[in-house]
């Protein structure tokens, strides 16, 4: 298309700018989007891509900003920016790393099918949950994510799921740790094991996601599939306890896609399974922390997957 449009904003100016458009060659966010690239720019009226169309509408003063595609960087389909870094601070390379990640997580969900009505409103939100998470300074693991969003869909379809509450499963998967924005990047970061009052506040991210999600008309049926991800198969998982079949389905298809993730991904404290050991992990306890169900349908695929993921 020749224009650009706001879709999804956050911030003061937010009401302003959503549903602005403009020329699709302007500005700085209509370089990146025609040559793929992404940029930090802490200077940004001396850029020569600059434009002030979107500050007068807006109503401030662009100071600095970073910018990334969407879409992929070979054939781009939209921009994410963020402008302005609070305190007067410069962008830093890791606040970079930060908007590609949510950026390409954004580009995972560009690239479900919408098979539904629901699935622009569905986007939109998303999009404006990823950018909330980069405000709060919560970094998603990228990898993660990813795996996560394929995995979840795949074990969804081997369990008898129709394509819509697959995507659906997919999607609560992509945003299963969204909670995690409240928790304090001391713990978030900690190199080894929490203590038992880091644990508490940590189990607190599955309710606090649900609560995110409930906000959004186009996600609020996804809450309870990250509220119980982390409920076991036996009773004893959080934050209520839940047993068997009681436990949403979704729910437990991310309990196992996210256990198996971890294992492979270095996500244990430095240690990390083979593909072999991983699956084994799995079915030892199949029936105890996993629904056995789950687990016999997910052994195929992860076999066939593990290759790619590692």
């Amino acid at each position: 298309k020749k224009v650009l449009r706001f879709t999804a904003v956050t911030g003061d100016a937010s009401e302003k700018l959503l549903g602005f458009e403009f020329p699709s060659s302007e500005g700085i966010a209509g370089w990146a989007l025609k040559t793929g690239r992404e940029a930090i720019i802490n200077e940004a009226g001396e850029s020569e891509h600059f434009s002030s169309r979107v500050d007068e509408i807006a109503g401030f003063s662009t100071r600095n900003l970073m910018v990334a595609t969407l879409g992929g960087s070979e054939q781009p389909v939209g921009v994410i920016e963020t402008v302005n870094k609070v305190n007067g601070q410069d962008f830093s390379s890791q606040d970079m790393l930060y908007l590609s990640i949510l950026a390409s997580q954004i580009t995972q969900v560009l690239k479900q099918p919408p098979r539904d009505p629901a699935m622009p409103e569905t986007f939109i939100d998303t999009a404006a949950i990823l950018l909330d998470t980069l405000e709060a300074g919560y970094s998603p693991h990228l990898k993660h994510s990813r795996n996560m969003l394929s995995t979840a869909r795949e074990l969804a379809l081997a369990m008898g799921q129709d394509e819509k509450t697959a995507r659906d499963i997919s999607l609560a998967a992509l945003l299963h740790d969204i909670g995690k924005i409240a928790v304090p990047q001391a713990i978030l970061q900690k190199p080894g094991p929490l203590s038992d009052k880091e644990w508490e506040i940590m189990k607190k991210h599955s309710v606090t996601g649900a609560a995110i999600l409930k906000k959004s008309a186009g996600l609020s049926a996804l809450a309870p599939y990250v509220k119980y991800h982390h409920e076991k198969w036996d009773g004893t998982g959080y934050p209520e306890g839940l047993k068997g079949k009681d436990i949403p389905l979704g729910a437990r298809i991310i309990a196992v896609c996210d256990a198996f993730d971890a294992m492979l991904c270095d996500r244990n404290y430095g240690r990390t399974f083979t593909l072999a050991a991983a699956i084994e992990e799995l079915i030892i306890n199949s029936n105890k922390q996993f629904d056995p169900e789950c687990v016999n349908a997910a052994v195929p695929i992860f076999r066939k997957l593990g290759e790619k993921l590692l």
